[in-house]
């Protein structure tokens, strides 16, 4: 038995633009991320210029780690959704697996946060989670129906020259 697919997103739309505005919502949200974390550096950076005690050197440098990670997190989040947006565009569905395996770990994290979030944000980390479970079994819904496309599709056979 494998995952639940859908054959409409939002219960009106196609699956292909629904994979359209998955992968453009996300290419958004990453790049304003990517913009996020490179303010985490330029503030971390200038902090750790500044800082005249141990404690504060040691603030501005985890700031300016976090915000290296992030960096790298936002970009391979944004590579993927660019590659979401041209897989849905040229029908290839090999392209859509990395945007699902980042998914697949968002989605992992999403629960993983609803256990340790306090009682003012459980609400709001059951809503996120609930969400990236639907696009994600969205995006799978339509990887599967391009899959079963191709599958349906004989060659013919090369003819010997």
């Amino acid at each position: 038995m494998g995952l639940p697919t859908f054959q409409k997103f939002c219960c009106c739309c196609n699956l292909e633009f629904g994979g359209l505005v998955i992968g453009w919502f996300n290419a958004v949200v990453s790049f304003i991320g990517f913009l996020g974390a490179i303010g985490m550096i330029f503030i971390g950076s200038t902090a750790v210029l500044v800082s005249s005690n141990p404690t504060e050197l040691t603030n501005a440098l985890s700031f300016l780690v976090v915000g290296c990670i992030y960096v790298i997190y936002f970009l391979i989040y944004f590579i993927a959704a660019i590659n979401l947006i041209m897989a849905v565009n040229r029908r290839e569905p090999e392209r859509m697996k990395l945007m699902m395996i980042l998914m697949i770990v968002g989605v992992f994290i999403s629960f993983i946060s609803i256990w340790t979030s306090l009682w003012s944000g459980l609400a709001s980390a059951i809503i996120y989670s609930c969400i990236q479970v639907y696009f994600f079994l969205c995006i799978y819904s339509f990887y599967k129906m391009l899959k079963n496309e191709r599958g349906d599709q004989v060659q013919q056979p090369m003819p010997y020259a």
